[in-house]
C-alpha cells in the first residue's frame, strides 16, 4: 500500500487506527534493525522503536508518513537528543563524504537532503549536548563503488586501518 493510500485511510476517522497499524507493520522491521545496529540490547531497541512510533502517532498530519517517522526517529536531526540515553555511553564514529555537486548532478538532490548533511548536523547536535565519545570522519573523493563508478555513499570512504585502530582502542 502506498503512503498516499495510508494517509487517505488515516484521515478517514473510521479507519485511523487501522491505518496506523498498517504503518507500524510496514515500517517496524526496517526501523527495528536500524535501531538495533546502534542499540545492541533487544529490549532497549524495542523501547526506542515504540517511542518512535508514539512520536509518529502524535505528529501525524498531511505530510508523508515516512517523513513523520524520520522526524520522530531517535537518530534523526529532529529528535530530542536527551531521549537517547541508550547511545550516550557508546563510542560512535560516523563516516560521510559530503559531495553536494555529485548529489545535485546525479540525483538532483539538494545537499541538505543527503545523509552527509544529516550526519554532520546530528554530530554537531550531539556534541552540543556533551556527547564526548563521538567522532565524525569526512572523506573527500574516496567514494567509489566496486564497479569503479563514483558514488560518495560507498564503503570505500572508510579508511579500514583507521577504523580498525579506532575499534581496538
Amino acid at each position: 500500500m502506498s503512503e498516499k493510500e495510508l494517509l487517505e485511510l488515516y484521515f478517514d476517522e473510521c479507519k485511523t487506527h487501522y491505518a496506523f497499524n498498517l504503518m507500524v507493520r510496514s515500517y517496524s522491521e526496517k526501523l527495528y534493525w536500524q535501531i538495533r545496529r546502534m542499540v545492541l540490547d533487544h529490549d532497549d531497541a524495542n523501547d526506542v522503536m515504540q517511542n518512535t512510533f508514539i512520536k509518529a502517532w502524535k505528529g501525524l498530519g498531511k505530510d508523508s508518513l515516512l517523513q513523520k517517522i524520520l522526524m520522530a526517529s531517535p537518530f534523526s536531526l529532529d529528535s530530542n537528543v536527551n531521549s537517547l540515553p541508550y547511545l550516550k555511553n557508546l563510542h560512535l564514529r560516523f563516516y560521510t563524504e559530503p559531495d553536494s555537486m555529485w548529489w545535485q548532478k546525479n540525483r538532483q538532490t539538494k545537499y541538505e537532503n543527503t545523509n552527509a548533511a544529516r550526519i554532520i548536523a546530528l554530530t554537531e547536535q550531539l556534541q552540543q549536548n556533551d556527547w564526548s565519545k563521538l567522532e565524525l570522519v569526512q572523506s573527500k573523493s574516496k567514494g567509489y563503488r566496486s564497479n569503479g563508478k563514483r558514488h560518495p555513499h560507498s564503503w570505500s570512504i572508510v579508511d579500514v586501518n583507521g577504523l580498525m585502530n579506532w575499534m581496538n582502542e
